[in-house]
């Protein structure tokens, strides 16, 4: 026999287990690795999402894989989470909890029409293997009830909770006040929607609250003292960072009562969409806030004097929103120019008032700045033209607000991401609402 062939025929034998060994590789580890090195999933599509819940569900090693994870993310459209994925996620053959080390468990909408909606029961049946769950994160599931969290058997062992976020669960109200009475001894960031006056007397009593965000406080004029709950001598302690947005009968009364019992602490605030708070209120956040480093208050008609006083007054401030606001002038980017060397993070669309002139001379005189939305001027090429030329490392992030990021610049909460999100069939081809409203702007960090 020819010598030759005889090698070859060694080398093929020799790489054929290899052929397959990387074969399974590519199938299994390409979905597996980031449990062993990463321990944090991020995805962004529902077959990759798919491929990871039959991992989890049919692998003779899951439970190795299993017992790494420390963070599952799948809130985005395209994930497609459902309940047949969530219990593949669940499906164990052994004793011990599957997910011993996981964190950080966020679902987001049911990507497939033709998926069924996630339920409770598929939750709870996830929940059963996390008992070192800490963040939970359920954004537009719109069958869950909230059961899932309110089951108190042994087999149920999360109770550690300290961040709980429940976005437009439209099911969710009728148990929410059960479910933060539940978790409020160790809770320190709540965000919620839709809310009523017996949840905010819940909330009430989260003393170690860092971070509240609510959206959509739905209040009755005879009602409106539920708000005190959050200001009141003993209540919340420790908040950093709070944002009301859609707050009805939301007064400046109100505001001023919160932000002077919250004092120095308070570091981060958002009002938007709050038509009965005016430029006092801003005034007290001046005089009792002087660590604040994010101020959002888009749609507030707030004039000039309060945000020039804050402006002196808070020298670490790095985010301004002053969205739709009609009243402020010139003044204020000078102001900001002069005494705002933190900023890093200007939105002003549609500040009708504020001069290209100023604008040219802000944005070439802000060392720090990372993104900004200049108003007035998104429709005039002179100034588009004048940006790329001048400051050539902005480039344009949202045509209909005019806004401009340098590279690698993260979103923190830009404009549009205050309100209800718009899907894609909710715009043109161009990207334009075909109704008014807002879009989410999606999450950073690692994706796959």
């Amino acid at each position: 026999m020819d010598q030759s062939y005889v090698l070859l025929s060694a080398q093929a034998s020799l790489l054929t287990p290899i052929a397959r060994l990387a074969r399974t590789c590519t199938h299994i580890f390409a979905v597996a690795y980031p449990a062993l090195y990463r321990l944090c999933f991020d995805f962004t599509s529902q077959e990759k999402f798919e491929k990871f819940c039959d991992l989890m569900a049919t692998s003779p090693r899951a439970h190795l894989y299993a017992r790494e994870v420390l963070a599952i993310i799948a809130i985005e459209q395209e994930c497609g989470v459902s309940s047949q994925t969530v219990r593949k996620l669940a499906k164990h053959d052994y004793d011990d909890r599957k997910f011993p080390r996981l964190q950080e468990l966020c679902f987001g909408p049911t990507g497939s029409k033709r998926a069924s909606p996630i339920t409770d029961h598929a939750l709870t049946a996830i929940l059963r293997q996390c008992p070192a769950l800490s963040c939970v994160q359920f954004d537009n599931l719109n069958s869950i009830k909230g059961h899932c969290f309110l089951r108190d058997d042994a087999n149920m062992p999360v109770h550690g909770l300290r961040q709980l976020q429940l976005r437009f669960c439209d099911a969710i109200p009728a148990n929410l006040f059960k479910i933060i009475a539940k978790f409020a001894p160790n809770l320190e960031e709540l965000e919620l929607t839709h809310l009523y006056p017996r949840h905010l007397e819940a909330i009430s009593k989260c003393h170690k609250l860092r971070l509240l965000s609510v959206d959509h406080i739905h209040v009755g004029a005879d009602e409106a003292d539920a708000f005190m709950f959050l200001s009141d001598v003993g209540y919340i302690p420790r908040i950093e960072n709070i944002c009301l947005v859609d707050a009805d009968e939301l007064t400046t009364e109100h505001v001023v009562k919160m932000v002077e019992k919250w004092g120095p602490r308070l570091k981060r605030l958002a009002l938007g969409a709050v038509d009965g708070v005016g430029d006092d209120a801003i005034m007290a956040v001046a005089k009792s806030c002087p660590n604040l480093e994010f101020l959002d208050i888009g749609d507030l008609g707030i004039g000039d004097e309060p945000l020039i006083e804050l402006i002196k007054s808070c020298p670490y401030l790095s985010y301004l929103d002053i969205t739709y606001n009609d009243l402020v002038t010139d003044q204020l980017l000078v102001t900001l120019r002069d005494h705002a060397p933190q900023l890093r993070v200007l939105y002003a669309s549609e500040a009708i008032h504020l001069s290209r002139h100023a604008w040219v001379n802000f944005v070439d005189s802000a060392e720090r700045l990372q993104s900004f939305s200049a108003g007035a001027f998104w429709r005039e090429r002179y100034f588009r033209d004048w940006v790329n030329v001048a400051h050539p490392e902005f480039t344009r992030y949202d045509p209909r607000e005019c806004e401009w990021s340098i590279e690698g610049y993260e979103k923190e909460m830009a404009p549009a991401s205050r309100f209800d999100p718009l899907t894609d069939a909710d715009r043109d081809e161009e990207g334009n609402d075909w109704e008014d409203g807002w879009m989410d702007l999606g999450l950073g960090g690692v994706f796959f």
